[in-house]
């Protein structure tokens, strides 16, 4: 009986993986698209699959990159300005000096999204973000237990160029790569984090109000690393590298075993019922693109628009 049981569930499982999209194809959105992250990811990747099996994986990214965006809130020019009063009380600064001071601050962050896409590019975005999040941590331990007005600046510094133009930059360029169709949409999701941070500001200036700004700070550094770990938690580089495409677009017929779908991804023909040849289909890819390089995209209008 034990034979006759392993046998039939042998059956069983030899018939299901014949049914299922091979592993290096990038299947669609829902199951199929959930089956394969589950296949070829991590734990995060498997975990998701089960809870949500039919959503997408790149809307997770999207969530997670929500979140990166929502840490550099103290490092936005808004938020930094929150802080003027009162490191002209404690610090005896003008408000001339911190004027200049922090436009020379935003001017260097500005030149430093330059090193900021070349790292992005050689070593991909979640590898940047986890390295940068250290000193940008680091900016905010200075601001909190600064005692002077250099360590005071350089909290600051690091502070503004790893938060906005370091975790912020690179969450919104990840999140582009999982999209292409649905980007505009996406993009507009992703104002949710700018409403957010608009809150969190609101809420650090009461709070400052009541506890002081160094202890209201503090506070703030808790949720800002609990937002970058979830954060980066969520993140992937691309969706090619969990074996999918953007916008969950599929890459496999469905309903094809994995001989025919070999036979449709090498292309050339096939015979019809009635004896005809015809092209064999080949698979939707990658949403096309019309590529740039970086010349090309400085002689458009749209570039400097």
């Amino acid at each position: 009986e034990l034979f006759c049981i392993r046998n039939i569930f042998g059956l069983c499982r030899m018939a299901i993986v014949n049914k299922m999209p091979p592993a290096e194809c990038a299947s669609g959105s829902g199951f199929e698209s959930m089956l394969v992250a589950k296949r070829t990811g991590g734990v995060v990747e498997r975990a998701m699959s089960r809870l949500f099996p039919k959503v997408y994986f790149g809307y997770f990214v999207l969530f997670g990159g929500i979140l990166l965006m929502l840490s550099a809130v103290p490092g936005q020019s808004f938020f930094l300005g929150l802080y003027i009063d009162s490191f002209m009380q404690e610090f005896d600064l003008s408000r001339g000096f911190l004027s200049c001071a922090l436009s020379s601050i935003f001017l260097l962050s500005a030149i430093s999204l330059q090193v900021v896409g070349r790292l992005v590019d050689r070593f991909g975005p979640r590898n940047v973000i986890m390295v940068i999040s250290i000193p940008y941590i680091l900016g905010i331990v200075l601001i909190i237990t600064a005692f002077n007005v250099p360590m005071l600046l350089a909290g600051i510094v690091l502070t503004r160029l790893f938060g906005p133009d370091g975790i912020e930059f690179t969450s919104v360029v990840t999140v582009n790569r999982w999209f292409v169709r649905y980007r505009g949409r996406v993009m507009a999701l992703t104002s949710l984090a700018l409403a957010s941070e608009l809150m969190v500001a609101g809420a650090f200036d009461s709070l400052s109000g009541a506890w002081g700004w160094r202890r209201a700070t503090l506070a703030l550094s808790t949720l800002v690393a609990s937002l970058i770990l979830l954060g980066c938690a969520l993140l992937r580089d691309s969706p090619e590298q969990l074996g999918l495409l953007p916008d969950g677009n599929p890459t496999c017929a469905p309903g094809l075993n994995r001989q025919a779908q070999q036979q449709i991804s090498e292309g050339g023909t096939e015979k019809r019922a009635d004896g005809a040849r015809r092209p064999r289909p080949e698979p939707p890819g990658r949403p096309e693109e019309e590529p740039f390089t970086s010349t090309q995209a400085r002689r458009t209008t749209s570039f400097w628009l």
